[in-house]
């Protein structure tokens, strides 16, 4: 498993008399943000840390899929080939690439989620968002929470859930990773109707 290490540098100019100016750099998985602000107290340098770290966390996030515009919208994705050196690439700690694809585009429709033991075909109507964008790419991202969620064992596919909001949702539980996901409730991420 490999580790993740955020790197920040705080350097102060100016007078002790004046107000400091400071320049914050955050480095992390070979990105980098700089901000300055003014230094009058030690809040504003956490304020700063913490606004970096959210300006990062934005950056990393991958955006959602988006369909070409020469292919069908329902054709799926051409298999890509693969060789011994691939295989020997993936690891245990790396989550598969999850995609949502609707069967059909009836009431009952079915999404594919992949998770770490295989690809999971889950009703449509067991996984709602209730805020934000409800398009193609946003269950993708919906896809990408609902594999989370399996692998941790903290949902069945069956139960129904709500997102509240599918990129919030899935940025929020990639933070966490697999194994916070494991020590908490469903109804800690994801809304439960049945529990409300």
């Amino acid at each position: 498993m490999s580790e993740t290490f955020t790197v920040i540098t705080i350097t102060l100019q100016g007078d002790i008399d004046a107000t400091p100016k400071a320049t914050l750099t955050m480095q992390r998985n070979g990105l980098c943000h700089l901000r300055q602000f003014d230094c009058k107290r030690a809040e504003d340098i956490a304020q700063a840390i913490h606004q970096a770290n959210a300006a990062l966390a934005v950056v990393e996030t991958p955006p959602p899929d988006q369909p070409s515009n020469d292919k069908p919208a329902d054709a799926p994705a051409p298999a890509a080939k693969s060789t011994p050196a691939d295989k020997s690439a993936t690891t245990a700690e790396t989550p598969p690439k999850t995609t949502a694809r609707r069967k059909s585009k009836s009431p009952g429709a079915l999404l594919e989620v992949n998770t770490q033991a295989g690809t999971v075909e889950i009703e449509r109507s067991v996984l709602t968002i209730i805020n934000g964008k409800s398009d193609r790419a946003a269950y993708r991202q919906a896809a990408l929470a609902a594999g989370y969620l399996i692998d941790a064992g903290l949902w069945d596919g069956k139960t129904p859930i709500q997102l509240d909001g599918a990129y919030s949702t899935w940025r929020r539980l990639k933070q966490l990773g697999i194994e916070k996901l494991k020590g908490m409730a469903l109804s800690d991420v994801v809304i439960v109707p049945d529990a409300v």
